[in-house]
């Protein structure tokens, strides 16, 4: 059986985290944040980072407009497609 795809999902509604890991619990392996610097901290505390990151922009200790640059300084660079 195929690994699923890991994402990391950042959002301070609890309602919003629920639907949308709801959804995408389906075919991903999802975790959730409830924050960005809790975001963060799950980001730095997995030994396999998340293929891909959601995050809202707009949420209180950490914004995500904050965390972005802070998460792609810490994330391995890209393989570019040939």
């Amino acid at each position: 059986m195929a690994q699923k795809h890991r994402v990391l999902l950042i959002d301070d509604s609890k309602i919003t985290l629920d639907g949308l890991k709801s959804f995408l619990d389906q075919k991903y392996e999802v975790t959730t944040a409830c924050n960005g610097l809790e975001g963060l901290k799950v980001f730095e505390g997995n030994e396999k980072q998340p293929d891909l990151v959601i995050t809202d922009l707009v949420m209180p200790l950490i914004s995500g407009y904050g965390l972005i640059p802070l998460l792609k300084q810490q994330s391995p660079k890209p393989r570019s497609s040939q």
